[in-house]
């Protein structure tokens, strides 16, 4: 009588080796979601840090200073300050020619070569143009110069764009400046369509996991431009010389905007001259 064998046949590991490839497949997905999560929550608190850095650049740097010069009653009466009414009122004293030291700050310019470093041609930033090697963008962020990474969590490096007066060195902006005259330079928009758009000093964007329009560190472009009809939300973040970024929560190819991922934030005036100018001693 012949003993039979204890051990497995073919078809019974080809069963098992199945089992365990479906079973490992369905922790797959989680655990990829869980890495993007984590991705995101990195890129989201680098950019953060970048608004920090961005304020500290511009709290070190200044353009020029000017004397406010009051009256014995405490009212401006003009000095070396552009106009009378750009010194603080609030300020007193018992001379005849009291004064007060004001000045102006800018921000750091875009990069628009790829070495980190801000670029500019004389005291304004240099342009960057469709054949510069950057799609057209206002730059990438001068990460050498506020020393920090060069790319987000996904490896690319991130767009930024500045109104140019607040980032000219002769120019700046201070306690008497407004986003009035400079609306449609650099905007935070809910859609593509901007028809509801938030006027700001500058503006920072990362382009997500999908990396769509994005450049890697080497300067090239390694994702193809979002599709203007099907992700036109990520479309605009992309696109040459709109200088209106969206930002809002992630959405799928099925959404009336398709696909959305990038990740987009704005400083504010408003929260520039409270960091940067918070007694209002700038012109």
């Amino acid at each position: 009588m012949r003993r039979r064998s204890s051990g497995f046949t073919l078809l019974e590991l080809a069963l098992v080796l199945l089992v365990i490839t479906v079973l490992l497949g369905g922790l797959a997905v989680p655990f990829t979601r869980q890495i993007e999560t984590r991705r995101i929550a990195e890129t989201n608190k680098a950019m953060a840090t970048i608004q920090d850095a961005l304020l500290g650049y511009a709290m070190s740097h200044t353009t020029s200073s000017c004397t406010c010069s009051y009256d014995k009653s405490g009212l401006p009466t003009g000095g070396t300050c552009p106009t009378a009414n750009a010194c603080p009122s609030s300020i007193t004293g018992t001379g005849n020619a009291v004064t007060l030291t004001m000045t102006r700050h800018y921000l750091p310019c875009p990069d628009i070569t790829g070495d980190g470093v801000e670029d500019r041609t004389g005291t304004a930033c240099t342009i960057a143009g469709s054949a510069s090697g950057n799609n057209g963008h206002v730059g990438w962020l001068p990460w050498a110069t506020l020393g920090l990474p060069q790319s987000d969590a996904w490896g690319n490096r991130y767009a930024y764009d500045v109104v140019p007066d607040y980032a000219d060195s002769s120019i700046g902006f201070g306690s008497s400046s407004t986003l009035t005259s400079h609306i449609g330079q650099v905007s935070i928009c809910n859609d593509h369509t901007c028809t509801a758009s938030t006027p700001v000093a500058a503006a920072i964007i990362s382009y997500g996991p999908d990396g769509l329009g994005s450049f890697g560190t080497t300067n090239n472009q390694w994702a193809a431009t979002p599709d203007q009809n099907s992700s036109p939300d990520e479309y605009q973040n992309a696109s040459y010389g709109s200088h209106n970024y969206v930002t809002h929560i992630a959405t799928d190819a099925g959404s009336t905007n398709g696909q959305f991922d990038d990740l987009t934030v704005g400083l504010s005036l408003p929260a520039l001259l409270n960091r940067v100018c918070p007694a209002g001693g700038c012109l």
